[in-house]
């Protein structure tokens, strides 16, 4: 049974990160700066002078969904964001401490951070 508990909670953390839809840019942005809320955080524990890098990264993403969303649009960024970070925090706590062998939360987590930081310049 924990096998199944645990394939099912990795499936949904993957489907919570990777929406099926199309995103906006503000969905896009504000996403990231989930993701990079999440990772910052994990950093602080593990690498706090990453940490730093990472805070900047994420300030700048959430000044680009702020600049891309519509006013009637602006309530939901912060949604957007916390459930990405929860999926991002998941997919590092996975990674970090709990049962992934093979390494598929730890890359997925890499891929998807790598992702948003590919929207930034320098």
């Amino acid at each position: 049974m924990g096998v199944v508990r645990t394939l099912f909670a990795a499936w949904a953390s993957l489907v919570l990160a990777f929406p099926l839809h199309a995103q906006s840019p503000e969905h896009l942005f504000a996403t990231c700066a989930g993701r990079l809320s999440a990772l910052t955080e994990f950093q602080w524990l593990t690498d706090g002078p990453a940490s730093e890098q990472t805070a900047r990264q994420r300030d700048a993403m959430v000044a680009l969904a702020e600049a891309a969303a519509p006013a009637e649009v602006l309530p939901h960024l912060i949604t957007w964001r916390i459930n990405a970070k929860a999926a991002q925090t998941a997919l590092l706590q996975r990674a970090a401490f709990g049962s992934d062998p093979e390494g598929i939360a730890a890359r997925r987590a890499e891929r998807l951070v790598a992702a948003c930081r590919a929207l930034l310049l320098g």
